[in-house]
C-alpha cells in the first residue's frame, strides 16, 4: 500500500497545491496572517507525518510538497497561451529562513525517523483511539506511539 498527501493532479492545470489549500490566501498585511500560516504549517506537517506513519511500505511525496510550494503548476497549453510562467517550482523559497525552509527540514526529519526506526517496514499500526469530536487520533507502530490533536482550538493537558 502507498499513501500520499498530495498527487500531481491536485496541483497542476489550474488546481491548487496542498499548501495553497491549507494556508489559504496568504496576505502578509492581513490581521490573521501569522495565525493562518502557523495553523496551515502545523496541519501540513501533521498530515504528512500521519501519512508516513499509518501507510504501508512506501511514502510518496509530490515535488514541492516537501517545502509547501505555495502555487499550482500549470504546463504550457492553449488555455494559457503556451506560457511557461507557472511551469516551475519556486526552489528559491528554501534560501531564506521561514515557513518553507521549516517544512523542508521537517520532511528531512521524517525521512531520518524512518531510517532510524524503520517505520515503513514495520507491521501496520495498532489504533488505540480515534475520537471525531475531540479530533484526537492515537496509535502505535512498532515501538513508537503517535498522538495527533487535529482540533483547531482545543488542546489537552491530560487526555484520557
Amino acid at each position: 500500500m502507498l499513501l500520499y498527501a498530495e498527487n500531481h493532479n491536485q496541483s497542476i492545470s489550474g488546481r491548487r497545491s496542498f499548501a495553497e489549500v491549507l494556508f489559504g490566501e496568504i496576505d502578509e498585511h492581513s490581521e490573521n496572517y501569522k495565525e493562518s500560516l502557523l495553523r496551515g504549517s502545523s496541519l501540513h506537517k501533521m498530515i504528512r507525518l500521519i501519512t508516513l506513519t499509518i501507510g504501508g511500505r512506501a511514502y510518496m511525496n509530490f515535488m514541492g510538497n516537501e517545502f509547501g510550494h505555495p502555487k499550482s503548476v500549470e504546463f504550457p497549453t492553449s488555455s494559457n497561451d503556451f506560457s511557461f510562467s507557472l511551469a516551475n517550482r519556486q526552489w528559491d523559497l528554501l534560501e531564506k529562513d521561514g515557513i518553507h525552509r521549516d517544512l523542508f527540514t521537517f520532511d528531512k526529519d521524517m525521512m531520518k525517523l524512518d531510517e532510524k526506526e524503520r517505520v515503513l517496514s514495520r507491521v501496520f499500526p495498532i489504533f488505540h483511539h480515534v475520537n471525531d469530536s475531540s479530533m484526537v487520533i492515537s496509535y502505535v507502530r512498532g515501538p513508537l506511539l503517535f498522538i495527533f490533536n487535529f482540533h483547531p482550538t482545543e488542546s489537552y493537558d491530560s487526555y484520557a
